[in-house]
């Protein structure tokens, strides 16, 4: 059920952008998705962040806690 709804509203974004004629008339819509994905990556790391800062959640570690054999 969820790859139908998935293919739908893939055909029902690309379809439109697929038909102009000139590829050129789609940089502002590439333009926008750039923008969108930037305004994103800011909020996301912007959450972290102050997540990090306030003690929401604990710094990420480099390596994994083994304390004997089991834990590997």
């Amino acid at each position: 059920r969820t790859d139908i709804c998935c293919s739908f509203t893939t055909l029902a974004i690309f379809a439109p952008l697929a038909s102009f004629k000139r590829i050129d008339s789609l940089r502002f819509t590439s333009a926008l998705s750039v923008a969108l994905a930037v305004v994103f990556l800011v909020i996301a790391v912007g959450i972290a962040v102050v997540k990090i800062i306030s003690g929401g959640i604990a710094m990420p570690g480099l390596f994994p806690v083994t304390t004997d054999v089991a834990s590997l």
